[in-house]
């Protein structure tokens, strides 16, 4: 009696589920490296800004390699990324924020607004801005007096920065200058996103951007927004950085206040104080940003 043959049956393929992020935390850790990435690679450019808007005793301007030269001579090389610490502290969240709320906002007004492609990104872009500011702005504060302050030595890290500033403040003494900063940063980031989605879709209008087309196109958006939004990035430097030692006395009561003041006193040339040397970090910054950005966020969506 032969034995019945067996029957073969094919494996049951059993479907392997892979860690996969969900979009938002793709959104969320791509968005903050780019941030800390492009800050840093710009935080020499970032000082000499700074010193330059607040009009420094310790360094009077004489030009951006002057500037830098005069900065490593008195406080050494890695001075020139005083400050960079609570700027990467700030940035990684803010950055995050940032790019997650700006594909979120987007996703919302699509529904809201079919086909109005511009009009969707500016205002996605302008409320992105909006919220990465309102959820970061107290380590913007730090970051700035540290990085002015560092020569003098007034602070010694960011928590003894931070209480110092409630201790002779108050809690209201870490949103100094929030006001002109929402004011700068919405029609800015409003401007920089609609720009770049833009651009892509000129430069590229069907398929993926070269790295070189994307850092072209995110330098160009990011030199666009900051000239229509610096007047007030002035403003809220000085503000910010209003009592500290070493630095020009700025009594600004409120914004409008600042630019008046600043009109009076400088001229409208003084709202754009530092403004060539902003153009020099800002495209770069931008355009590391965007591309960084994209890089990563491919990467994690097929990787994970």
């Amino acid at each position: 009696m032969k034995k019945e043959d067996e029957v073969h049956r094919p494996p049951i393929r059993r479907e392997e589920k892979g860690f996969r992020l969900p979009r938002w935390a793709v959104s969320f850790i791509s968005g903050g490296v780019a941030g800390t990435v492009a800050k840093s690679s710009v935080a020499p450019l970032e000082r000499v800004k700074i010193l330059f808007q607040i009009r420094s005793k310790l360094y009077p301007y004489t030009g951006i390699v002057d500037t830098m030269r005069s900065i490593i001579r008195q406080e050494g090389y890695t001075a020139l990324w005083k400050g960079n610490t609570a700027t990467v502290v700030r940035i990684f969240p803010y950055a995050a924020v940032q790019f997650l709320s700006y594909e979120e906002y987007r996703k919302v007004l699509r529904k809201v607004m079919p086909g109005n492609t511009t009009l969707v990104n500016l205002i996605g872009g302008g409320a992105a801005g909006a919220t990465c500011v309102l959820c970061t702005y107290p380590l913007d504060v730090v970051r700035v007096r540290l990085a002015v302050s560092a020569k003098t030595g007034e602070y010694n890290g960011i928590l003894h920065c931070i209480t110092s500033i409630i201790r002779h403040k108050g809690f209201t003494g870490l949103f100094s200058g929030i006001w002109p900063t929402l004011m700068g940063i919405i029609p800015y980031a409003a401007v920089n996103f609609a720009t770049y989605e833009g651009l892509k879709t000129l430069v590229q209008p069907e398929g993926d951007l070269s790295v070189t087309q994307k850092l072209f196109c995110g330098g160009l958006a990011g030199a666009i927004g900051q000239t229509i939004a610096y007047p007030l990035d002035v403003v809220r430097r000085q503000m910010q950085t209003a009592g500290l030692k070493d630095v020009h006395d700025f009594a600004h009561r409120n914004t409008f206040s600042a630019l008046k003041s600043i009109l009076h006193n400088e001229g409208a040339i003084g709202l754009f104080r530092g403004l060539s040397i902003n153009y020099v970090r800002v495209g770069p910054q931008v355009a590391i940003s965007f591309t960084t950005y994209e890089t990563v966020k491919k990467y994690l969506e097929t990787k994970t």
